[in-house]
C-alpha cells in the first residue's frame, strides 16, 4: 500500500510538473540567479585586486541577473497563459462548446502535451545567447591579469545582459498585447450591450420562463432574450417546446 501511494505521489507530481513546467522552471532560475548572485558577491569581497573581482562580476553579478529576468520573465508569462486559457473557455461558452468546470477553477482535466510558443521559446533563445555572451566576456577577463582587458570582458557581459532583457521585456509585452486584443475582440462587444438593469422578475422566477427562447445561428446553445452572448447576432426566436434536438441551455444566461 505505501508503494502504490508513493507511485501515485510521484505520478500526481509528474503530472503537475508537466502541466507547470513554466512556473518550475522559473523558480528554480530565479533560486539559481538568487544563489548566483551571492557567491559573486562572495568572490568579490574575498579578491583584493579588481583583475580578479572583474570575472566574479561577470559571472556571478550579471549572470545572477540574468538568471533571475528570465525566471520572473517565465513566471509572468505563465499567468499570460492563464489568461489566454480562461478566454479559450469563455469562447467555448459563447459559441456553444461545453464547458468542463468552472471559469474561476483550475481545468481538472489531464494536462495537453507540452508546448512552447514562439514568445517562451524567444526567452528560452534570448538565455541562451546572454549566457554564450557571458561567458564569452568571463573568459576574456578570467585570461588577463590587466584591468583594461577585464573592463572589455564587463564591457560583452553587460551589453549581452541588456540586450537579453530586452529580448524578454518585448516577448512580453508581444504577448501581453495579443492578449488584450483577443480579450477586446471577444468581450468588447457583448460586454459593451449589457443591460445595466436586471432582467424581468418573468425571466428569472422559476416556474415562471417566458414561451420563447432565441438561438443564433451557429450556435449550440439557446438563450433567454436579453443573454450579452447574444449582442451583435441575428437570433431567431423560438418556442421553448420547439427547440432543436441537440441544443443545450447557455451558461452564462443561465436559459433552461
Amino acid at each position: 500500500m505505501e508503494d502504490e501511494g508513493s507511485a501515485t505521489a510521484v505520478k500526481s507530481l509528474w503530472t503537475l510538473l508537466r502541466a507547470e513546467w513554466d512556473r518550475a522552471t522559473g523558480v528554480v532560475l530565479v533560486i539559481g540567479g538568487a544563489v548566483a548572485l551571492f557567491l559573486g558577491y562572495q568572490g568579490v569581497a574575498d579578491s583584493p585586486f579588481v583583475s580578479a573581482q572583474l570575472p566574479y562580476i561577470i559571472s556571478g553579478g550579471f549572470g545572477g541577473v540574468l538568471l533571475c529576468g528570465v525566471g520572473v520573465a517565465l513566471l509572468v508569462m505563465a499567468d499570460l497563459h492563464d489568461e489566454w486559457r480562461k478566454l479559450d473557455r469563455i469562447e467555448d461558452a459563447i459559441v456553444g462548446h461545453r464547458m468542463s468546470a468552472p471559469f474561476d477553477s483550475p481545468d481538472p482535466s489531464p494536462p495537453k502535451p507540452v508546448t512552447v510558443d514562439r514568445h517562451r521559446a524567444g526567452i528560452g533563445a534570448g538565455m541562451v545567447l546572454g549566457l554564450a555572451a557571458l561567458a564569452t566576456g568571463w573568459a576574456r577577463a578570467a585570461g588577463s591579469t590587466r584591468p583594461a582587458v577585464g573592463y572589455q570582458g564587463v564591457a560583452v557581459g553587460s551589453s549581452a545582459l541588456v540586450l537579453t532583457l530586452a529580448t524578454i521585456a518585448a516577448a512580453i509585452v508581444s504577448r501581453r498585447a495579443e492578449l488584450t486584443r483577443r480579450r477586446t475582440v471577444l468581450l468588447s462587444g457583448w460586454l459593451s450591450s449589457r443591460p445595466a438593469t436586471p432582467p424581468p422578475a418573468a425571466e428569472t422566477t422559476a416556474g415562471n420562463e417566458p414561451p420563447y427562447v432565441f438561438i443564433a445561428p451557429g450556435s449550440r446553445r439557446f438563450h433567454r432574450s436579453r443573454c450579452p452572448a447574444l449582442a451583435g447576432l441575428d437570433p431567431a426566436a423560438v418556442e421553448r417546446d420547439a427547440v432543436p434536438s441537440g441544443l443545450v441551455p447557455c451558461g452564462i444566461c443561465g436559459a433552461s
